[in-house]
């Protein structure tokens, strides 16, 4: 997150923002997932869920 503030030029981001994109990346994560599920990429989609697990930390 750091490395995108500091590209983005950014200097301050707050923690709930922060915790916004993850849960909106998570929710991108787990829709690939089910698109994947859907056409039988199923190695695809369990790599997505987890992702999404990751992104999304304590809230998921």
């Amino acid at each position: 997150m750091q490395e995108l503030e500091r590209d983005a030029g950014c200097q301050d981001v707050s923690v709930e923002e922060q915790a916004d994109v993850l849960v909106y990346i998570g929710d991108m994560a787990v829709s690939l997932a089910q698109m994947a599920q859907k056409v039988g990429h199923h190695g695809l989609s369990e790599y997505l869920y987890h992702a999404a697990q990751k992104a999304r930390g304590p809230v998921a």
